[in-house]
């Protein structure tokens, strides 16, 4: 038994080290990458959401957290500015707050809260029973942190009246979370919750329903090849919320199953509005596939599977009316592409499809988010037609969900919203609420606090974790964070209902021990934790099922009539605008590096010395980069830091670095890169995006001098721009110099329209580094002198 012992100590011991060798790699990666992150983000001069919050946490500086850190004494600066601004802080959704986030404002909220003179004020309002985003920082045990640290100069106040759902919702919401007993709930998630729980009551008394189902597998001869989520549509048509004024929302978990879901729903309801909520393909709808078979088939005459589905479309009889076949209709498609573009090609055919049969909302919508997407592809110039079909077979759009009768979302982007019904389908996917397998990373500390976090470890093997107490400690710590936060989601899941809830489920599985949300509303509503009555079958559709639960009147829509619908009689309809254009006007991309004169020669781009010139480019531009100014520049270093750093090939090193040396040697470059006197600003590689002359202009300076008067203002700004063409004399370089003329007039007006300066105080200059001039083009195509070089 000893030996065992030692083996299994061993055994241990080997994946323990080899989950540290993962972690350390993972570690490396992610540091890497952090360098390259922060370049970036630094060269282009735009960040997210997520770079801002860490620039100003407090405790960003000296920690290998914050991908974009910039630590310094500004921080304090900043705080004391808003201070002096603001005397009132609000915040919604306080559950939702990251540590991160809280820290950025910490310090500002304990000034209000100090402050006795009572004219400033913190006000927060949350729902820790909605905390649903853990994933990304949430975190609801703020308000209890922000409680004990005020204490008596917080007043807090309950909500448990719900102004939104009726009463027999709400009897159903408090049944499945109130009191939690079920095992299966981790112990000290379960305590939590029903420490916090308190039984909610309605504001209103309104008739409403709400039940659980369970669907029924139909019989041998009863089945028909129907989708697994008809049963939505039954209910629906069932209800028909539509002709009564009603909202519908069908929340699920994931995307991909809400897509499914509205598919379903606008087969077996046909004519009714469905939206779905979030990123769809294009390519999703029949008008769509239809459109672009045309495209295929003139792209590829010979496709006959192309050919063959337009023989089956609508447009078939219109096709041999016409006489439109397989000898001239290609050619006669790719020439109106090469006339006007893909936009106007796809429109005609498109009314020629709304001719031939009734489109219903979805497919005149998919045909308007589909021309206006070959509309912004037209705008490019580009007329590959296999290009074109790869961008729209790979486009992706966003259902507009205002108004529609029937809207299908995840159950995150539902919270905030309320419908007169909701169906929670989703409840018959028998999943773990909890926690599959196990996570990728186990932490200690403060999962959503990374800078009070003790330690990461890439997660080893399953058996290893129950003979280590602290990766054991670790994993059931993150079980009941999931279990919370997955009773947390079905909770804002229940509530988004108004008058009326159906949930449905699948009938249950041999074993019973998996935690799946239907074992929890089972339970809670029709098990040992509920009360729900004998069950009995009920039939909504084409589809049976068995009713668990219910509490209300079953027929509690029918006390609404129908309205009145409005017809419109299909001549009517083929008057109609055929669809709304919705396309917003893009303005026109120029890029100054991309506007030089003279035209080359195409097997140049082919020649190995191309790569070579274009990389010895980068590489100049490169260590150029690294001075900030000549006097100042140590030569050395900055080569030296430069070859431990680049990707250069030893070719171009060994020919770019004299050429370096010998550049900043040279009197007037020294000059053109010396620091000026007073209060100067420096841009390096700095990428600008701006809008000048309804074009959208976008590139990057090589280098920017901001010169300012002793009141900040804006005196001059000199803009210089590095080129290494391999060209020597003065004729030659003034050539040059004169090819770049457009390019240094954009870059002049995109510094003078950032910086706010009218454009003659913007000055321009060539460095050429292979013949050591330094050419002034400041009055090339502009108001100021003419070009010289220095």
């Amino acid at each position: 038994m000893r030996r065992f012992r030692c083996l299994l100590d061993v055994l241990l011991e080997t994946q323990r080290v080899l989950a540290c060798r993962r972690t350390d790699g993972l570690y490396r990666l992610l540091s890497a990458y952090e360098q390259h992150y922060q370049a970036a983000m630094r060269s282009s001069g735009m960040m997210t959401f997520d770079d801002v919050q860490r620039l100003l946490h407090p405790g960003a500086s000296g920690h290998g957290l914050a991908l974009s850190r910039e630590p310094g004494p500004d921080r304090l600066y900043i705080d004391y500015r808003l201070d002096g601004e603001l005397d009132h802080w609000l915040i919604d959704e306080f559950q939702d707050t990251s540590d991160q986030q809280w820290a950025v404002i910490r310090n500002l909220v304990d000034e209000v809260l100090q402050d006795d003179g009572g004219n400033r004020t913190f006000f927060c309002v949350g729902d820790v029973k909605q905390a649903i985003y853990g994933w990304r920082g949430g975190n609801a045990a703020l308000f209890g942190e922000v409680l004990d640290t005020y204490g008596d100069r917080i007043r807090t106040r309950p909500m448990h009246e719900c102004q939104r759902s009726c009463p027999a919702v709400l009897d159903a919401v408090n049944r499945v979370f109130g009191h939690l007993e079920l095992d299966l709930i981790p112990e000290s998630a379960r305590t939590a919750w029903n420490a916090a729980w308190t039984d909610h009551t309605a504001a209103r008394d309104e008739p409403g329903y709400a039940c659980l189902l369970e669907t029924t597998r139909p019989e041998g001869g009863d089945r028909e090849e129907r989708s697994p989520w008809a049963f939505v549509a039954d209910l629906v048509g069932a209800i028909q919320p539509r002709k009564r004024g009603w909202t519908v929302g069908v929340l699920t978990r994931r995307n991909e199953v809400a897509g499914e879901v509205g598919d379903a729903i606008r087969a077996g309801c046909p004519g009714l509005e469905v939206a779905v909520a979030g990123s769809r393909l294009l390519a999703d709808n029949p008008v769509v596939h239809t459109l672009l078979a045309l495209i295929r088939f003139a792209t590829h005459p010979g496709h006959t599977q192309a050919w063959r589905q337009l023989q089956m479309s609508p447009l078939r009889a219109g096709l041999e009316r016409d006489g439109w076949g397989i000898h001239n209709l290609p050619a006669e498609i790719l020439r109106r592409v090469a006339g006007s573009g893909y936009r106007d090609v796809l429109e005609t055919w498109g009314r020629r499809l709304e001719q031939a049969v009734d489109l219903d909302r979805f497919g005149l919508q998919r045909l308007t988010q589909l021309l206006d997407a070959a509309a912004a592809y037209d705008r490019t110039g580009d007329r590959d037609g296999n290009h074109f079909l790869e961008t729209m077979e790979h486009a992706s759009v966003e259902d507009a969900g205002a108004g529609a009768a029937v809207q299908v979302m995840t159950i995150h982007k539902a919270k905030g919203l309320g419908f007169d019904i909701v169906i929670l389908p989703e409840l018959v996917q028998r999943k773990n609420m909890i926690l599959s397998g196990v996570p990728t990373l186990l932490t200690h500390g403060s999962v959503r606090a990374p800078l009070d976090t003790d330690w990461v470890l890439r997660t080893p093997e399953s058996d290893v974790l129950e003979f280590d107490d602290a990766l054991a400690g670790a994993l059931d710590e993150e079980r009941d964070r999931r279990a919370s936060e997955a009773l947390c989601v079905w909770y804002v899941a229940m509530t988004r209902a108004r008058r009326a809830l159906y949930m449905v489920m699948a009938d249950p599985p041999k074993s019973g021990r998996t935690l799946t949300p239907a074992l929890l509303f089972r339970h809670q509503l029709a098990g040992e934790g509920g009360t729900g009555g004998e069950p009995r079958e009920v039939q909504f559709g084409k589809t049976r099922f068995t009713l668990c639960y219910e509490t209300g009147r079953a027929d509690w829509y029918e006390e609404k009539p129908f309205g009145k619908a409005r017809r419109t009689s299909r001549k009517a309809r083929s008057r109609r605008p055929l669809f709304r254009a919705t396309e917003q006007p893009v303005l026109d991309r120029r890029e100054p590096s991309k506007t030089d004169a003279g035209v080359g020669r195409a097997d140049w781009l082919l020649n190995p010395e191309s790569r070579a010139v274009r990389e010895f480019g980068s590489a100049i531009h490169e260590l150029f980069c690294a001075v900030t100014w000549s006097g100042e520049a140590d030569v050395e270093a900055v080569v030296a830091d430069w070859e431990r750093e680049t990707a250069a090939s030893p070719d171009v090193r060994r020919d770019v670095v004299p050429q370096f040396r010998n550049a900043l040697q040279a009197g007037a470059i020294r000059e053109a890169l010396a620091r000026p006197k007073g209060n100067v600003a420096l841009w390096r590689e700095k990428a600008f995006d701006v809008v000048l002359d309804n074009a959208w202009v976008s590139g990057v300076f090589d280098r920017v001098t901001i010169i300012r008067n002793a009141r900040g203002e804006v005196e001059r700004v000199d803009v210089v721009d590095f080129k290494s063409n391999r060209i020597h004399g003065g004729s030659a370089v003034q050539r040059a110099a004169e090819s770049y003329a457009d390019q240094m007039r954009l870059y002049r007006q995109a510094a003078g329209e950032i910086l706010g300066v009218p454009v003659d105080r913007v000055y321009a200059r060539l460095i050429f580094t292979v013949p050591l001039m330094v050419v002034d083009v400041t009055g090339v195509n502009g108001p100021v002198g003419g070009w010289q070089v220095v």
